[in-house]
């Protein structure tokens, strides 16, 4: 990193990270008591559903129904891949019914029914779901594409309008150089991290909290960017709430989030959060202004990139092998 690059922080911007240290947290404990959460929040598009990960309405999805794969930008009809799930009108195949509270329905009692007016009464209230679940949509993924392995992790929404299911990788909440990790533009430009670098500082000094950022490849024009989703943010943690209508056009290469004042040591809460082959980043020790001034902030001190791989685990990787300092 060169004299140019750390031109790129402002006074304000210079002056935020002194006050970060000059005023270090010694009393962890008490301050995450007293930190209130931040929620930034997104608009959901109303023709969007997203699908229950045990059972969903039948009425919803037919064979002709698409299942788009975000991270291959793949689409095959439902009836093509689960041809057993339907009937011959493409009509997909009841498991049970339910009222509205959940409870079973048997609607073939309906024909027994005597009096018409209780009969329509039922068949109205009752709900179809569907045999099909989005476990087997998951599961059969899961043959091509291990990033799906994590159930918790794997999000399925349906636009109605379009009759497609999109299937994406949530954030979560949060080796060797030789991963094999999907970088499809080759490294990341090292100005998008020094962006986030100086989010997270403000963030910090602001709230109090952590922050995350997750990181794309546009398909349109062939570049990286980042993006800063819905999100609960507190001291210790941040959790954040996949945009579907981000990762409908662009691939999901990972996510980076702060640790502030603390080492960027990934926290059991991020083992659990972090279990699919994507590219995840923590920076932190933001205290070492000393080494800030220097410009190797990239190093081991603060921040820290990793991978997944199921029948693996976690693979460290060098952040020289992720960020383009070009």
């Amino acid at each position: 990193m060169t004299e140019d690059t750390f031109n790129l922080f402002n006074a304000e911007e210079l002056n935020a990270m002194k006050a970060v240290e000059s005023k270090p947290e010694t009393n962890i404990a008490e301050m995450a008591k007293k930190t209130k959460q931040k929620k930034s929040t997104t608009t959901t598009p109303k023709t969007t559903v997203v699908l229950n990960k045990d059972a969903f309405d039948a009425k919803l999805i037919d064979a002709d129904t698409i299942l788009y794969n975000v991270i291959s930008q793949t689409r095959v009809k439902l009836g093509e891949l689960f041809p057993n799930k339907f009937d011959e009108n493409g009509k997909v195949i009841p498991l049970v019914s339910t009222d509205k509270e959940g409870e079973v329905v048997n609607t073939s009692l309906l024909d027994d029914e005597k009096d018409e007016s209780k009969k329509a009464a039922t068949a109205k209230k009752a709900t179809e779901l569907s045999s099909l679940t989005t476990e087997d949509m998951r599961l059969e993924l899961c043959k091509s594409f291990p990033m799906f392995e994590s159930r918790s992790l794997t999000y399925f929404t349906l636009d109605k309008e379009t009759k497609t299911i999109y299937v994406m990788i949530a954030a979560g909440g949060k080796g060797s150089s030789e991963a094999p990790l999907f970088l499809p533009g080759g490294k990341i430009p090292e100005k998008l991290f020094l962006d986030f670098f100086k989010r997270a500082i403000k963030i910090y000094v602001a709230d109090k909290t952590e922050v995350e950022w997750q990181i794309f490849w546009s398909i349109k024009n062939k570049k990286y960017f980042m993006y800063e989703p819905e999100q609960v943010r507190t001291l210790i943690y941040v959790k954040s709430t996949p945009n579907e209508e981000l990762q409908k056009e662009n691939i999901f290469i990972g996510s980076i989030h702060s640790h502030h004042v603390f080492k960027p040591t990934p926290s059991p809460v991020d083992d659990k959060a972090e279990v699919s082959n994507h590219l995840y980043l923590i920076f932190g020790d933001i205290l070492g202004w000393e080494k800030i001034q220097k410009m190797d902030w990239f190093n081991i001190d603060h921040l820290t990139s990793r991978t997944y791989l199921q029948d693996v685990g976690f693979l460290n990787i060098k952040t020289t092998e992720v960020i383009d300092h070009d």
